[in-house]
């Protein structure tokens, strides 16, 4: 015990002792250069008026003086910090993100932590920021469901769940059951503090590429439509997700989508088509094919391909739990692999699907418009690290996330790769809540994406239930249920 507690008295010294040199380089620097306490006007080569860095000295005490339980997050203090991170270039990047981290290791009360703050509802509430976000008119009459698949980090999980939170809105949370009891704890005692929080109690224990994620969301979905909140649109997220828009930003999108879904959809690849034409079975934490052919599915569909993530309209998740063919679709890709990555495309495109379209809609032509993502085969450098063939982002990819027009970015660690992007990105949704004029929505991009090109050119009753379910009546005859 002795030994290690001088080690860790060893550690800390060392981490204070480079605070302290940093915070010399970045003083040195501010003074030198374009502290706001130098009245001199500085110019460039070119003339023109430099104007100077708002990060100070202050920035850095009151960083160190939120270590209080009422302003635990001294992240939400640091946009200045954040603005350089997120430019282009900028030589002293490096030191301000090292100041930065070093805050965020060594300023840490411990009356902060997550399990401690739970514990009182109006604590968290006020040092976490639930309830100090303005809400305009138009949010509250265009309320949204979130539902959250989580499997780790309950702390990441919060900061995800505080930047999309509004009190009008409803959320669901599915906690994987192989997760640890602590994070799930954790969630629940959220959720007592809420109204419009709601976890998930039976849980499905999740495989990679296995079904369990499709029986999450769908247990999300109903939750969140039996919640009594006539929301509009159901947005599925991860855990390891975070947006890119405010809620108002949101609402200002699925305002044009009119009752469209986004949902990536294209043709299944020839060569991927044993996931759905073999078994899979369950083996501990991996999925298994085995030699059995899957018999067909009964009726004549063909099978599409996109993401496990969406925006669903209301109708359509509505349709996803009730509709018959719907229902046995989700049954027979019970066990194939994979089946979250072709059950709303291929549902989405139905004929009677609400919301529905069939058109090609796919990352790899950004009409996605749910997500922002770079996978490893993408022309897009990842600053960060490859996982599963996803980049996790790191606070170098920054500059590029600020430029992208979508709704959500995956994905993000922030125990294992970085935690400071995840910080700049909420700072910099803050900054845009408090300042609505500062909202951005590329409404060119939006209303240029085929799906909703596609949706503008149906009238009211073509998008009506009673002419919907004229539309599947016709298709029933035509393709009746065959038996393999």
């Amino acid at each position: 015990m002795p030994l290690r507690a001088g080690l860790i008295l060893v550690l800390g010294f060392v981490e204070l002792t480079v605070l302290l040199v940093l915070w010399r380089k970045f003083y040195d620097h501010q003074r030198q250069t374009m502290s706001p306490l130098n009245t001199e006007t500085k110019h460039d080569e070119g003339g023109n008026v430099l104007k100077p860095l708002n990060v100070t000295k202050q920035l850095i005490i009151t960083a160190v003086a939120t270590n209080k339980v009422t302003m635990c997050l001294f992240q939400r203090r640091i946009s200045d910090i954040c603005n350089i991170l997120s430019s282009e270039e900028n030589e002293n990047k490096l030191v301000y993100q090292n100041i930065y981290r070093i805050l965020n290791t060594v300023m840490i009360n411990p009356n902060c932590w997550l399990t401690s703050l739970v514990q009182n509802c109006a604590l968290f509430r006020f040092a976490h920021g639930y309830d100090d976000k303005p809400v305009t008119q138009e949010e509250l009459a265009f309320p949204l469901a979130f539902g959250i698949r989580m499997h780790k980090s309950a702390e990441q999980a919060e900061q995800l769940l505080r930047s999309i939170y509004r009190p009008h809105n409803v959320y669901c949370i599915h906690v994987d059951m192989k997760a640890k009891n602590s994070v799930f704890e954790i969630i629940k005692n959220i959720s007592r503090c809420f109204k419009n929080i709601f976890v998930i109690e039976d849980r499905e224990s999740i495989v990679y590429s296995g079904s369990g994620v499709i029986k999450a969301e769908m247990k999300c979905m109903l939750a969140c439509l039996n919640s009594g909140i006539k929301w509009k649109y159901y947005l599925n997220l991860s855990g390891q997700e975070f947006p890119l828009r405010t809620n108002l930003e949101i609402v200002m999108i699925l305002k044009l989508f009119q009752g469209a879904n986004d949902i990536e959809a294209y043709d299944y690849p020839k060569h991927q088509e044993e996931r759905f034409k073999k078994r899979y079975i369950s083996s501990g934490y991996r999925l298994v094919k085995t030699h059995i052919d899957k018999p067909p599915f009964g009726y004549n569909i063909q099978m599409s391909k996109g993401s496990a993530y969406g925006m669903f309209s209301r109708r359509f998740a509505e349709f996803l739990l009730t509709d018959d063919v719907a229902n046995k679709l989700t049954k027979w890709l019970d066990d194939t692999c994979s089946p979250e990555e072709n059950i709303w495309s291929t549902l989405n495109s139905l004929p009677w699907a609400p919301g529905g379209y069939y058109v090609e809609t796919r990352h790899s032509s950004n009409t996605h418009a749910s997500r922002s993502l770079i996978w490893r085969w993408d022309k897009v450098k990842c600053y960060g690290r490859f996982i599963r063939s996803v980049c996790v982002f790191s606070f170098k990819d920054l500059p590029w996330l600020k430029s992208q027009p979508h709704v959500i970015a995956n994905k993000f660690d922030i125990n294992d790769v970085d935690r400071v992007v995840v910080d700049c990105l909420e700072s910099m949704l803050l900054k845009r809540i408090h300042h609505p004029l500062l909202q951005t929505v590329d409404r060119n991009y939006f209303m240029n994406l085929p799906q909703l090109r596609f949706y503008r050119k149906l009238n009211e009753t073509m998008k009506s239930t009673r002419f919907l379910n004229q539309v599947k009546q016709k298709w029933m005859k035509e393709h009746p249920w065959k038996i393999f």
